[in-house]
């Protein structure tokens, strides 16, 4: 059987370019749209056409099975090599941070116990008189002459009675090093005392009386007497 046609459509019923290849047809007609199929002596032409038409479906069945079978299976590989990345740089990256918050913590450890240890060694310097003692309505300057500045004169009831205050020059949670700076030091400050809570708090301290308006130059000098730096340490507790 010859006919023409789009071969796409016919090639399912069993129609091919192959059988007209040795086959001529008169006028314009394209080679590729020129088709025939082949009958077998004595098969009906429906019970043909059913056949290759069942042997098509079942070859492109199997074809789009084997297709879909390979784009799952390279999708499953792909997937799981990104799974497995992923867990890596999770398990690196957990372990950075645990390494690291473990330096911070040993360092400021470290840090705490060599000021401590270093205060432990090195005794400080006893006070002098002058400094500890110094008269508050005098201050010298660079020059070798010494100028008296009088303040203004304190108004009645305004900061004219001294009171009493707690300085406190150490606070620490360890023993021996409270107990060695205080040795250390108490005979240059014969009324530095110390007190501990339940021996978990131990505190270096004096009490002096002065104005109010005097604390902060104290703490200034007790601070640089006890500790010999800039860094304020020394506070008043009530």
């Amino acid at each position: 059987m010859l006919l023409v046609g789009d071969a796409p459509y016919y090639n399912r019923f069993g129609f091919s370019e192959a059988l007209t290849r040795s086959l001529h047809l008169p006028g314009p007609v394209e080679r590729n749209r020129f088709l025939g199929l082949e009958f077998t002596p004595g098969a009906p032409a429906s019970e043909r056409v059913e056949l290759y038409g069942e042997e098509s479906n079942t070859d492109k069945h199997k074809e789009r099975k084997h297709l879909y079978n390979s784009e799952y299976t390279q999708e499953s590989g792909n997937s799981t090599a990104v799974r497995k990345v992923m867990i890596i740089a999770g398990i690196l990256i957990g372990l950075v941070v645990i390494v690291w918050g473990g330096y911070l913590l040993y360092s400021k450890k470290t840090a705490g116990e060599t000021e401590e240890t270093q205060l432990q060694e090195t005794p400080p310097a006893p006070p002098t008189t002058d400094s500890l003692m110094k008269d508050t309505t005098q201050t010298a300057t660079p020059d070798t002459v010494a100028t008296v500045v009088v303040p203004p004169p304190v108004p009645p009831g305004k900061d004219s009675t001294l009171l009493s205050y707690k300085f406190v020059l150490q606070r620490t949670s360890k023993r021996h090093v409270a107990e060695s700076n205080f040795s250390k030091v108490k005979e240059a400050r014969p009324d530095l005392r110390m007190e501990s809570r339940d021996s978990t708090d131990f505190k270096i301290f004096l009490i002096r009386k002065c104005l109010p308006a005097d604390t902060t130059r104290i703490k200034e000098e007790l601070n640089i007497w006890y500790w010999g730096k800039k860094e304020m340490k020394v506070y008043i507790e009530n």
